[in-house]
């Protein structure tokens, strides 16, 4: 049996900003076309705050999808950042 367009959940754009202390994330999503509406310090941390969009949750999750190619390059300067600053 086909489903009708009446049978399909719908799904309403987040309606809160979404926030992340996480400053590759923040990066990716700015590069993306998020929209990037404020930021809050707290000490040396940095919280990026978007506007709330269709897109925003699927390029979060695609972020930290494990085959996430900008994920791996973010873990990978992680990694070398660290070795090199504790030497």
């Amino acid at each position: 049996m086909q489903k009708s367009i009446e049978d399909v959940p719908s799904v309403s754009p987040p309606t809160d900003p979404f926030s992340t202390k996480d400053i590759y994330l923040a990066a990716v999503l700015f590069h993306a076309g998020e929209r990037l509406v404020s930021t809050a310090r707290d000490g040396a941390k940095i919280t990026f705050v978007f506007r709330p969009s269709a897109t925003l949750a699927v390029t979060v999750e695609r972020f930290y999808h494990p085959t996430s190619i900008a994920k791996q390059l973010f873990d990978a300067y992680r990694t070398v950042k660290s070795i090199g600053f504790d030497r």
